[in-house]
């Protein structure tokens, strides 16, 4: 139930005397909100209106709707001017609010009562105000009456949106500045005040306060705040002002504007209001928004679905064949859609076949499909297609382009790439894969680094399979580096609760291969830590292989201990105990 209250000047109110006072309340108002929602009671009209106004006057005065959040109450405010109050002087007004608890808002943006019938023209014959049941938004409001107002209002609205839009946000963000919305009209000001709840996730507006008109902005304790151009030419209140006659424009950098504005703005430009409202869910969910493709609503979606990615491609390159994109244009559009989080092997495949290969080499393509090869090795299938297909269109590209430094670096991951599966497929058909890891080896120094983490990765994952005599011989032929490279990532995705009997082989083949103690002293005191762990893999490494269990227990003496003076602390208690 919605509580009510309303204020203005009378004979006598609910306090017993003449004057500003309540003058009707719901009985469920408590002293404590009449005493929070009383300075929110207040109007001064503007001073370049009539001083004594008759009734055809009166109409255009602004009328101030606010609205206040605070925990769950909200509270909205409508005061409009009267004139002359109960014993003819002039300045009286009449002020009412809602007291909103709880859901009592839910599916209802405050900006909506605007001019709403449940507001009063007069004041209240009877001190009792019923608790309202619903609340009735004023039904000629609506996203497509702001569209309508925007594209009426010219090019010079949409660059004025996008900037408000950044302004309010940022405001929000940090919990500080006040902006201000001049205007002659407070409709005109109520009609930006709702473009703006209706381009914002609910999370925002729940919070973002407004008052559509103040004689005192300064003194307002209001997020938005809207007056007239003669008030603010006047008083010059603090904060940041838009001028709604668009006086300037000129002034706002709309280059400068956010991406998730600039998203918005076209999706008003567009009237897709379904776009919106896809822009508003990414928001809420923290997605970042990126634009220029396609239709808004494809823009929007991009970022969560793969397919509606290369929906947008297609209606870019169809842009592109059409005269509308150029291929520079074209090329910086694709990327778009995956800067900062780049597409995945198979993704990036699905793009090369619908794009020409001089769209493909242009820089900012290019530079995503090198992002793709080096962002892992997943699908290792599709990332050796992907690095064949950039292999072939740095190789026909025009000689004069072929000298891009960061082209070279992609060309090395590609090659490395394919390195790397052709140790999955000597895998696969259980060939001998020596030759194919040295070739690994020979081009991973100039790969870049996130790339050879990916692959050193996927070998470990490979070898571990492997016999355990062939293992051997193939962790014998490797370059030192390379083989301690590998034995971190081995050791380092090796779980010691679940296999530490395996943690505990791969130190010893290591170790029997000139690893030395100290760069396993860390692992081997959290997997020995105790006497039933060690005797659990003295059990286990006897059954892999005689061997180990004499090494084991040399290695934990300290008596094999190499680039050391003495053993490691670790070695010294086993030695102890031993």
């Amino acid at each position: 139930m919605v509580k009510q209250l309303q204020f203005s000047s009378v004979e006598r109110g609910l306090s017993g005397h003449s004057g500003f006072q309540y003058v009707a309340a719901s009985p469920a108002v408590s002293d404590e909100e009449k005493r929070l929602v009383l300075p929110h009671m207040t109007y001064r009209p503007p001073p370049e209106l009539a001083a004594r106004p008759d009734a055809a006057d009166l109409a255009g005065f602004p009328v101030a709707l606010g609205y206040l959040s605070g925990g769950p109450r909200r509270t909205i405010t409508q005061t409009r001017y009267l004139g002359r109050d109960y014993s003819g002087r002039y300045g009286n007004f009449l002020a009412h609010a809602l007291i909103i608890d709880g859901d009592e808002l839910e599916g209802i943006r405050p900006i909506e009562l605007w001019r709403s019938p449940i507001w009063p023209q007069s004041v209240a014959e009877n001190a009792v105000l019923p608790e309202l049941a619903e609340i009735m938004p004023n039904p000629d409001l609506s996203p497509d009456v702001i569209a309508q107002h925007l594209d009426a209002r010219g090019p010079d609205a949409y660059t004025l949106l996008g900037s408000l839009l950044d302004a309010v946000q940022d405001s929000l963000a940090r919990n500080v500045g006040r902006i201000l919305l001049t205007a002659v009209d407070t409709d005109e000001i109520a009609l930006w005040i709702a473009a703006l709840f209706y381009s914002l996730p609910a999370t925002s507006t729940d919070e973002l306060s407004f008052l559509s008109y103040s004689a005192d902005p300064d003194a307002a304790q209001y997020r938005l705040v809207g007056t007239t151009p003669g008030i603010w030419a006047t008083a010059r209140p603090r904060g940041r002002v838009f001028h709604l006659d668009m006086s300037d424009v000129a002034e706002i950098d709309s280059t400068a504007c956010s991406p998730f504005a600039t998203a918005v703005v076209r999706a008003w430009r567009e009237r897709d209001l379904e776009a919106i409202d896809t822009l508003i869910e990414m928001s809420e969910a923290g997605a970042e928004v990126e634009v220029e493709v396609g239709s808004a609503a494809q823009r929007a979606a991009a970022r969560h679905d793969p397919r509606c990615r290369l929906d947008a491609v297609d209606q870019a390159v169809r842009r592109y064949h059409s005269g509308e994109l150029s291929g520079r244009d074209l090329a910086a559009s694709v990327a778009r859609l995956w800067d900062g989080n780049p597409p995945s092997a198979r993704e990036s495949l699905d793009v090369l076949e619908v794009l020409d290969r001089d769209i493909a080499y242009q820089p900012d393509v290019f530079a995503m499909l090198g992002q793709a090869l080096a962002s892992g090795l997943a699908d290792a299938r599709a990332s050796a297609q992907l690095a064949r297909a950039v292999l072939d269109l740095s190789r026909t590209a025009a000689v004069g382009e072929r000298d891009r430094w960061s082209d070279q670096a992609i060309h090395c991951d590609a090659e490395f790439v394919l390195a790397v599966w052709e140790v999955c497929e000597a895998f696969d058909a259980d060939l001998d894969p020596g030759a194919a890891i040295e070739s690994v080896y020979q081009l991973r120094r100039h790969a870049s680094p996130l790339l050879r983490q990916h692959a050193d990765r996927a070998l470990a994952g490979l070898l571990r399979s492997y016999d355990s005599a062939f293992l051997a011989q193939l962790l014998a032929e490797m370059a030192p580096g390379f083989r301690c490279d590998i034995a971190e990532v081995w050791i380092e995705s090796t779980n010691l609760h679940v296999d530490p009997h395996f943690l505990a082989e791969t130190i010893l083949r290591f170790y029997r291969l000139g690893q030395t103690e100290g760069q396993f002293e860390y692992h081997l005191r959290n997997l020995f830590g105790t006497r039933s762990a060690k005797h659990r893999c003295e059990r286990y490494l006897g059954q892999r292989d005689p061997g180990f269990v004499t090494e084991f227990n040399d290695l934990l003496r300290g008596r094999r201990a190499h680039n050391a003076a003495e053993p490691g602390h670790f070695l010294r208690k086993f030695t102890r105990e031993r």
